[in-house]
């Protein structure tokens, strides 16, 4: 998997979802996500491009994108 596009009625993505998808390199975040919990793209080295379709950014654990 190289790209995920959301559901557009899609508010939440929970821990740990997405987390080391090595091949993840792209995601569309929809304008109604609310919140990203911890590590839910953790580990995801290759994902370089984030659109936020939103005008609101959503609320962020600290280590949703984290990838050490």
């Amino acid at each position: 998997m190289t790209n995920i596009i959301f559901s557009s009625d899609l508010t939440l993505i929970g821990t740990s979802a997405f987390e080391d998808c090595v091949s993840l390199a792209q995601i569309s975040l929809p304008a109604s996500i609310q919140q990203i919990d911890s590590w839910a793209f953790g580990g995801c080295e290759k994902l370089t491009k984030v659109a936020m379709l939103g005008k609101t950014p959503p609320l962020m654990d600290g280590t949703a994108f984290n990838t050490n």
